[in-house]
């Protein structure tokens, strides 16, 4: 059967080779000549088939290369040389190696041209960028990834960091500083690359691996790279920076930079550290295609090219720091490399050599049919047989199973090599022996349940009858029976490992709600088998699951929800992490960098993702006690504000697209107009995991009549409207339900005039009614607020104001009497207390009390106001100033912290019994 797939594809590849052959002939072209490459092309290839029918004269292109002088457009260039590569690689004229650096070269040669071009219009407007010393500079640009490494593949985007050697100034009419400058350029290139017109774009470009990501700027001098790398570089900047290769602009420059950075990806020592940084993003990538089952993925998959690239360069950053001869980007030279240098034997580097070149000509072969970006082979025997017969394969079957083969061979290698640690059940603190009886025992409960007396299972003692019924339920379920075989048998090997697990580290009532709680997750991931198989293989992870349940309904809850957090448990490094507000903006931007391009749910889905895998770590954290509270809600704080600033990005950006940028302001947040201002606990940096984000949006009212600049976009609006659209939008966007939950719940009624009052107010605006109509609460509730994201001059000018009202003289008895009022009013409402519990909250003397003496503190002090709006930082300032009663609050407050942390996490209210309460909590009735 597979023979005659194989003949049937020659067979309709000579035709469509004919067809070619016969539209040369019209226009009086002889290619006769050039029939056996024709054949093997179409057999290869929809889309280099379809434009040689169009394009017959392009069939000279084979034997002569076109030149991108001749052509139209830089993409009409990168298909007429992307039709030579398909003719040339199919019939042997290039080897895949040779295939993979003719693609390089042809990216190559595209960006060359695009920066060329970009420097010019840049020039034309600006003059030349030149340095202190008056000499020109220029933009340098480095390929990364496989472009870097000469080792492009058929259909890829491209990935770009671009750097500039010094800062200086254009001499044009109109003068720009470098970094602007070279930002245009930079934008330009990318611009002139990826736009599309009849025969495509070139190629997709990312900027993202740039330092800091989106959030970065587009172009950085030598020095501010420097800087970055020395004090923020993560080990997987390490590993891209292995292949970067300087390939367009001032390359001289470029190989200097690479040295500088040099100590950076290579260090001096054997670093063996390395292992962590390899492993943490294996992880990401196997989550990923777990979570998307890709375990076909020629790439990511199991066996796939990525492991050996992993393989390669692991090698390469444990020893390059002491070896020179390591410290290169082609992955086949560091082969050769490792061979030559001892570290690698002969017989292991050919088989690893030979499995990489045979995945990457099948990589080609699946993106050459239609010049598509995929990496998957298609599921239809007919594609198939195609693929095989380009190959030189003489059936589907060989080739299915030589693929098979190569892929069984880098695996073992890679697991032997890299494989994550062996964690026993042991190692988590639970008794083996004790491990194996309960095991036993839940796998005959369980057995009992879903055989096929299933009706007469009798309860075992212990197990109270709410649970016994649940366990019923679940067995009898729908998605239960409706299992495969694969899927039944993974579920039979999980169900008894967790109760069992939970045996060993519950008891009593907590053992039944653990379970319960247990019951609601398999229920969440029965229909995800690869979870159900994650659990099964790795009892480590099994283990830690039942720990976090037993410790935090929210985090049960939270699991729940998003079964996707069990890929957090794969690696205990990972929830040891702090994290700062670098390192949440560059995981949210690794964590949405594949969805780019994609339609705008499936980039909020995984931003939702990111952040409630960064909430799981930081919660783990705490009932660790890794974190403590104060350091928790700063955490959670400085994730709020990067995803804040992600959301406000990507919104002011869709509604530029659609209306124009307000006033020509250009795309970047850091000028866009509008400033977001939080209160109350995201305010004062002490976010819990549940609260909601205290919004006031504020925007620059010199936009308040203008029109937007609708070049390019829809529809041109007024300012005001414009930014009334953006908070709506970014609302929108944060508190959107999505099957992954959503972002954070908002409220803005601490707006001017709160819900009666306009949405987005214009610093003018805001600036008279904090002035003149504010009430005292109004001032209270701006000891807290700060500006988060946004316009970076509205963002100042908001900070100076605040002050300027804080500092304001006030008698202090109307201020102690006002504040005094407020807080009996919000007592008798919200005070939970009574004679036998307390609110952590709002009790006497409890959380809101201590932010009232504060802020009444504040007040008084007038023109001597701190500018912290911190608690902590208020409460360290005033009793350095020997305020007796802040010094007692400040135990207290971290107390009272823990205690609201726990509360939560507990899924309980913030009251708690006055008897629970530690001696210190009690001894002070209010404040």
């Amino acid at each position: 059967m597979s023979d005659a797939l194989l003949e049937q594809a020659k067979s309709s590849a000579a035709l469509r080779a004919q067809q070619i052959v016969l539209a040369a002939a019209k226009l009086g072209i002889n290619a006769e000549a050039a029939r056996d490459s024709l054949r093997e092309l179409c057999l290869a290839s929809n889309f280099a088939f379809e434009r040689l029918l169009h394009q017959p004269a392009w069939i000279a292109d084979i034997t002569t290369l076109p030149v991108l002088a001749e052509c139209n457009s830089i993409a009409e260039f990168r298909v007429r040389r992307s039709i030579v590569q398909i003719a040339r690689e199919c019939t042997g004229a290039l080897t895949v190696e040779q295939s993979l650096e003719f693609a390089s070269e042809t990216a190559r040669i595209c960006i060359q041209a695009a920066l060329a071009q970009a420097e010019a219009e840049t020039e034309l407007r600006f003059g030349k960028l030149r340095n202190e010393s008056g000499e020109a500079v220029r933009l340098v640009v480095f390929a990364m990834g496989k472009l870097g490494g000469g080792e492009l593949n058929f259909s890829s985007d491209i990935d770009l960091i671009m750097s500039f050697a010094r800062q200086g100034e254009s001499d044009g009419g109109r003068s720009l500083d470098a970094d602007e400058y070279f930002a245009r350029i930079t934008r330009r290139t990318a611009q002139l690359l990826s736009e599309t017109n009849e025969y495509g774009a070139a190629y997709r470009v990312d900027l993202r691996l740039r330092p800091f990501g989106s959030a970065g700027q587009a172009a950085l001098s030598f020095a501010a790279m420097e800087d970055y790398y020395q004090r923020e570089g993560r080990d997987w900047e390490r590993y891209a920076w292995i292949k970067a290769q300087p390939v367009a602009g001032d390359l001289a420059s470029g190989m200097q930079l690479k040295e500088i950075l040099r100590p950076f990806v290579f260090r001096k020592y054997l670093d063996f550290s390395a292992f962590e940084g390899m492993r943490e993003m294996k992880a990401l990538i196997d989550a990923e295609v777990r979570k998307n089952e890709r375990y076909d993925h020629l790439k990511l998959g199991p066996g796939g090219i990525r492991e050996i690239e992993f393989l390669i360069q692991l090698e390469q950053l444990i020893r390059g720091g002491r070896d020179a001869s390591l410290r290169i980007s082609p992955s086949l030279a560091a082969i050769s490399a490792l061979v030559s240098a001892g570290f690698w034997h002969v017989d292991d580097a050919n088989e690893l050599r030979a499995n990489y070149l045979y995945l990457r000509a099948l990589e080609n072969r699946v993106q050459m049919l239609g010049d598509q970006q995929t990496h998957t082979l298609p599921d239809d025997s007919e594609t198939r047989a195609r693929i095989a017969a380009s190959l030189g394969f003489d059936s589907v079957d060989a080739f299915l199973q030589k693929l098979q083969t190569v892929r069984a061979s880098v695996q073992q290698r890679f697991s032997e090599s890299v494989a994550l640690p062996r964690e026993s059940r042991a190692n988590d603190a639970i008794a083996a022996d004790q491990v194996s009886v309960e095991l036993d025992e839940a796998r005959v409960m369980w057995d009992a349940l879903t055989g096929p007396n299933a009706d007469e299972a009798q309860k075992p003692d212990g197990i109270g009858v709410e649970l016994w019924h649940a366990l019923q339920g679940f067995a009898a379920s729908a998605s239960v029976q409706s299992l495969s075989a694969r899927g039944r048998k993974r579920l039979n090997d999980v169900v008894p490992l967790l109760w069992s697990s939970a045996q060993a580290q519950c008891s009593g009532e907590a053992l039944e709600q653990c379970a319960l709680d247990l019951l609601q997750f398999l229920q969440a991931i029965v229909g995800r088998t690869a979870y159900l198989a994650l659990l099964a293989e790795k009892p480590h992870v099994a283990d830690r699951v039942v720990a976090l349940f037993a410790s935090s309904r929210w985090l049960a809850a939270k699991m729940t929800r998003t079964p996707m957090l069990l890929d957090e448990l794969l690696d205990q490094r990972r929830l040891l992490e702090l994290n700062d507000a670098h390192t949440l903006s560059r995981e949210l931007a690794f964590a949405t960098k594949e969805f780019e391009h994609d339609d705008l749910e499936l980039q909020y889905e995984a931003l939702i993702s990111a952040q409630h895998a960064v909430q799981f770590r930081i919660a783990v954290g705490f009932l660790h006690g890794r974190i403590a509270a104060l350091e928790a809600v700063q955490q959670l704080s400085e994730l709020a504000d990067v995803v804040l600033r992600r959301v406000l990005s990507s919104c002011y950006q869709e509604l530029c697209a659609l209306h124009g940028a307000p006033n020509d302001k250009g795309t970047e947040i850091e000028r866009c107009g509008i400033a977001l201002i939080a209160y109350g606990s995201l305010g004062g940096k002490e976010l819990n995991f549940a609260s909601d984000l205290d919004l006031v949006f504020i925007y620059d009212a010199d936009q308040a009549d203008q029109e937007t600049a609708a070049s390019g976009a829809q529809k041109a609006i007024d300012g005001q409207k414009f930014y009334v659209k953006l908070a709506q939008r970014i609302i929108s966007r944060l508190t959107t339900a999505t099957r992954f939950g959503s972002l954070y719940a908002t409220d803005t009624r601490l707006r001017p005039n709160g819900n009666k009052g306009l949405l987005v107010s214009s610093f003018a605006a805001f600036e008279h009614y904090q002035r003149a109509e504010a009430w005292m609460w109004e001032h209270q509730a701006l000891v807290r607020a700060r500006s988060v994201v946004g316009d970076v001059g509205l963002c100042a000018r908001f900070e100076a104001l605040r002050m300027a009202v804080l500092r304001q003289v006030r008698a202090a008895d109307l201020v102690l009497a006002e504040v005094a009022k407020m807080r009996e009013r919000m007592r008798r409402e919200l005070d939970r207390s009574d004679a036998t519990r307390f609110d952590l909250k709002q009790g006497e003397g409890g959380l809101v009390d201590i932010e009232f003496a504060l802020q009444s503190a504040v007040l008084r002090a007038g023109t001597d106001a701190p500018s912290s709006g911190e608690t902590c930082a208020l409460l360290q300032h005033f009793s350095a100033l020997h305020h007796e009663p802040f010094a007692a609050m400040r135990d207290r407050h971290l107390q009272l912290l823990k205690l609201s942390l726990t509360a939560t996490l507990s899924l309980r209210a913030r009251v708690v019994a006055r008897s629970a309460l530690p001696t210190s909590l009690n001894q002070i009735a209010g404040l």
